[in-house]
């Protein structure tokens, strides 16, 4: 809406661009700052980066120079049937997530192990689109409507797959070039934040019109991971208390907000919504035939474009 009226620039892959900083503020915050990370969400990363939490652990005292729990370490080497390890031993990258195999075998069998894991995410939340959404059409044309839900579970499974490895794999890669604490001290922290951000270009698999929904969930996480980090640092002086109640509230802020964003464009731009969301906010919120004629008679004006020009053409 805003750059139709000329008051934002026009990018087209700025929902990528979106995915690709909230990974990497997330992929930041998950590391170094875990509590400021929404527990579930944490959960979910701990699973699909297959990295159990004294791992993540592990992977940030390395990243900042600090000592490294063997014998903590030792407790979950011992529940990955990773060899345990000597008090005084060394620990690199790859003696912490993948010992006695080298990198390639590491990625393969991540990205294979991954990808099983996001089949069993997207089944759900597909079968659940159908039933809401598609109830008719599945009754009308079964075999179409399961052949086009698969296919939507295996390109979304291929994407989150893709993405975690991207994230996982590329930091050995980016440690070898001397993204590490030896060479840069404190600032290799930006090293999980190139690998966050890398691995946001896995968007790019997605359909265009799913791309922005996973850009708007990951930046909700990486907002609300910055705005508890801001508050812990007191960047936002408690004794104003307008700013506190804002920063200690700024989810359901957020939430209003987008919520009079979207019920103002389907009051007043109703064609701009998707066909989803516009079904659904009919459903329960208004029934009049308004919008209806609206949608129409757009649809009836981009058919006599495209005839039109068709005619020019011929």
């Amino acid at each position: 809406m805003a750059h139709r009226r000329g008051l934002l620039p026009s990018t087209t892959n700025a929902d990528t661009l979106l995915m690709i900083v909230s990974s990497a503020t997330v992929m930041w915050s998950w590391v170094f700052h875990g509590h400021a990370v929404p527990s579930s969400y944490k959960n979910f990363l701990v699973k699909h980066a297959q990295l159990d939490r004294t791992q993540v652990e592990c992977v940030k005292n390395l990243q900042l120079g600090l000592p490294i729990d063997i014998e903590k370490l030792n407790l979950s080497r011992a529940k990955n049937s990773f060899p345990l390890l000597p008090l005084d031993a060394k620990i690199d990258w790859k003696e912490l997530v993948y010992p006695n195999r080298n990198w390639f075998s590491y990625t393969l069998n991540f990205f294979v192990n991954g990808f099983k894991n996001s089949i069993f995410v997207y089944t759900p939340v597909y079968a659940f689109s159908v039933i809401l959404f598609s109830l008719p059409r599945l009754f009308k044309s079964p075999v179409s409507t399961i052949k086009r839900t698969v296919s939507g579970i295996s390109r979304s499974a291929l994407f989150l797959a893709t993405f975690t490895t991207i994230g996982l794999s590329s930091i050995p890669i980016m440690r070898y070039l001397g993204l590490t604490f030896e060479k840069m001290g404190s600032r290799s922290q930006i090293l999980l934040c190139l690998a966050g951000g890398l691995s946001g270009f896995a968007t790019l698999i997605e359909k265009k019109s799913r791309r922005i929904e996973l850009a708007l969930f990951v930046c909700r996480q990486a907002v609300e991971s910055l705005s508890i980090l801001i508050k812990e640092n007191n960047k936002i002086s408690s004794a104003n208390r307008i700013a506190h109640l804002l920063s200690s509230h700024f989810d359901v802020l957020l939430f209003c907000s987008a919520m009079a964003y979207i019920m103002h464009a389907y009051q007043r731009h109703p064609k701009m919504l998707r066909e989803t969301y516009y079904s659904f906010l009919s459903r329960f919120f208004d029934s009049d035939l308004r919008h209806n004629t609206l949608k129409s008679r757009s649809r009836a004006d981009s058919l006599k474009r495209q005839q039109q020009q068709q005619r020019q053409q011929q």
